[in-house]
């Protein structure tokens, strides 16, 4: 039996940590069926690899972002997205919905690779910085045949 796991809330970067602890225990568990997964409100992008991280069975995942004002600034480093990723990912379906000012186009085309089997693909209210280009994001897509849009 496959479970659905659905959260909507805005979490603090912490609560997203401990959560995504939890969620290491459940999926290093031999009785972890959890391959769908729905939870907003993060604080930061950069959390959806903590998740995909500590899940590494997911094949379903639709995640929200909004920018928070309180608390300390999130720290991307510290959770390792600065190291290069090699592990493969089962994920099929990914929506990732941000509304936030800007998006670093480099770690979701990162998150991308790491997904040879998606199939699905939402993107919605990303944002560029001055200067960024969607050309990397795009050839990323292109690598994916089998991709719906």
């Amino acid at each position: 039996m496959k479970y659905l796991l659905c959260c909507v809330a805005i979490f603090r970067e912490s609560d997203v940590l401990d959560f995504a602890g939890a969620l290491k225990q459940l999926s290093d568990s031999s009785c972890s069926s959890l391959v769908h997964l729905n939870i907003g409100l993060l604080p930061h992008i950069g959390l959806m690899k903590t998740l995909l991280n500590a899940s590494p069975r997911l094949t379903s995942l639709y995640v929200e972002f909004q920018t928070v004002m309180w608390g300390p600034q999130f720290n991307l480093d510290h959770l390792g997205t600065a190291e290069p990723d090699i592990s493969e990912l089962p994920l099929e379906k990914l929506t990732v919905k941000v509304t936030q000012l800007q998006t670093d186009p480099h770690f979701l085309t990162s998150v991308l690779r790491r997904c040879p089997y998606l199939t699905s693909l939402h993107i919605a209210g990303m944002r560029l910085p001055t200067g960024s280009s969607q050309s990397q994001l795009l050839s990323t897509l292109s690598g994916k045949e089998s991709l719906s849009f």
